[in-house]
């Protein structure tokens, strides 16, 4: 009924719109007093305030999905507690602190002392040596090894993965998991519930009733709209007796194994550890199992047996990262490599979405003489991604980076070295993520042969890249670059 000629359902649809929006500009007004008291660094701040100005409600979505800040939150002050005293037990207990007499260190990693105090001071990061370390190239590498390292086990074998997968693959591990944990060998699984979503139940309780102890990290019940989506274990772990230990970017999934029937070239790498090193690794897994299961295991010499010395002084160094560390120890390790860089740097990521510390570094390496190659890949999993990452390649590229990118396939390898004498190999890339939001793990190797065989195989990659120049830059339509640009501004949230 039109009362005084008026239309009082267009009215008051009017009101309500009025209203929701109002509702919506009152929630921001709120969330946006939180962000800026919890002190985000400003590229983050920015990003999330832009979110929720520019996309009503959605905007809120997506920083109560991502945005939330777990690092002050009791679970991870616990786990931070918990692990220094079971870190302070170890070395107590083994000694470890004496792993490393400096005046035997070789002049090779003297010459990365910087990067060494720094990540024992940030973390429990000793340096161990007498260590073999050998390079695996994609799954047909890394596969067999580990394997061969389960069915070999006698005492123990713990696994933690990002992705684990109920593919062809991921049966077989579990049933080799089932078949030693039945032998009486003790079998320890951690999974991320986000990553390894496809995990069935059906595999998991069959793991367990055949004694394999299993548990989730960080479980919730809704992974779509999950409030600690961004704090996931992004580790791959696999740790054999205390004696042998694997670890870089490789997860359970058949499309890391090139010789089984897919659709891309899949390009990673990881590492097989023999010696001091592997107690690093055991430390960092038995941290995460303690915060996961609540079972506290006492440190015996059944995790950390004595370890016969190789032939090879070849020190390691495992970094371990997370929102449960006071310190971005894994960046800040990549920071100081690239400053003291005297000669070449050379990259390998699958997502390069770095902060402006590790960009600026980058630039001014390479400004003052230092030889910097980045290799990602030709097209990304992640079309935001994709565009995000492009939108650093003109300043690199000014500054005199080399860009290469991959075309064979999808590289995921997450590497560095730094003049020839200094190696990363690990699960974390060269984002914003990795360095902030999730659990990571990198060994840093200081030995020349090891760093000339990944040098080696990053010049074999290069035979499958394309080379970025400036000209090709310049050829992005306006349209390409503020597509990019814009990607960019939410760099910090991807």
């Amino acid at each position: 009924m039109d009362l005084f000629g008026w239309d009082w359902a267009r009215i008051w649809q009017g009101i309500e719109l009025v209203w929701v929006i109002g509702i919506n500009y009152v929630l921001v007004a709120l969330l946006s007093f939180q962000i800026l008291l919890e002190n985000k660094n400003p590229q983050k701040t920015y990003a999330y305030l832009l979110v929720l100005f520019l996309a009503p409600f959605i905007g809120i979505l997506v920083y109560l999905t991502f945005g939330q800040n777990y690092r002050r939150k009791k679970m991870f002050d616990r786990k931070k507690v918990t692990d220094k005293i079971s870190f302070q037990e170890v070395a107590r207990n083994k000694n470890i602190e004496a792993f490393v007499d400096p005046s035997e260190l070789p002049r090779e990693a003297i010459r990365h002392n910087k990067v060494i105090h720094l990540l024992k001071n940030m973390s429990y990061s000793l340096l161990s040596t007498f260590n073999r370390v050998e390079l695996l190239i994609n799954g047909e590498q890394a596969f067999p090894e580990m394997l061969q390292a389960i069915e070999n086990a006698k005492r123990h074998i713990h696994l933690e993965f990002y992705i684990f997968l109920d593919d062809e693959l991921g049966n077989h591990f579990v049933e080799l998991l089932k078949r030693k944990a039945e032998e009486g060998v003790e079998v320890r699984f951690i999974y991320d519930t986000v990553g390894s979503l496809a995990l069935s139940r059906k595999s998991i309780q069959s793991m367990k009733r055949s004694g394999v102890k299993v548990h989730p990290f960080l479980p919730i019940r809704f992974p779509i709209f999950g409030s600690r989506i961004n704090y996931r274990n992004h580790r791959k772990i696999l740790v054999v007796d205390g004696k042998v230990g694997f670890t870089g970017g490789i997860n359970i999934d058949r499309k890391y194994d090139n010789r089984l029937e897919h659709d891309l070239f899949w390009r990673d790498t990881n590492i097989l550890v023999e010696g001091n090193g592997v107690w690093s690794l055991q430390l960092d897994f038995l941290f995460d199992w303690t915060f996961c299961s609540d079972e506290e295991l006492e440190f015996s010499e059944n995790f950390f047996p004595k370890i016969e010395r190789t032939k090879e002084l070849l020190p390691v160094q495992i970094a371990a990262s997370g929102p449960d560390s006071d310190w971005a120890s894994i960046m800040q390790a990549f920071f100081a490599a690239i400053n003291q860089a005297k000669r070449n740097i050379r990259i390998t990521t699958p997502y390069f979405v770095p902060n402006e510390s590790i960009t600026t570094s980058l630039k001014t390496a390479s400004l003052g003489g230092v030889q910097v190659e980045l290799m990602v890949p030709y097209e990304s999993d992640s079309r935001v991604v994709r565009m995000a990452m492009r939108s650093y390649f003109r300043g690199m590229l000014e500054a005199g980076v080399k860009i290469y990118q991959y075309k064979k396939g999808f590289v995921h390898a997450k590497t560095m070295t730094v003049d020839d004498t200094l190696s990363s190999v690990g699960t974390a890339n060269m984002d914003m993520r990795s360095f902030d939001l999730n659990f990571e793990v990198n060994a840093f190797i200081y030995n020349q042969d090891f760093t000339q065989r990944l040098i080696d195989q990053f010049e074999k990659d290069k035979e499958h890249c394309t080379l970025l120049t400036k000209e090709e830059v310049r050829k992005w339509s306006i349209f390409q670059r503020i597509e990019y640009s814009i990607a960019r501004l939410f760099a910090p949230i991807l």
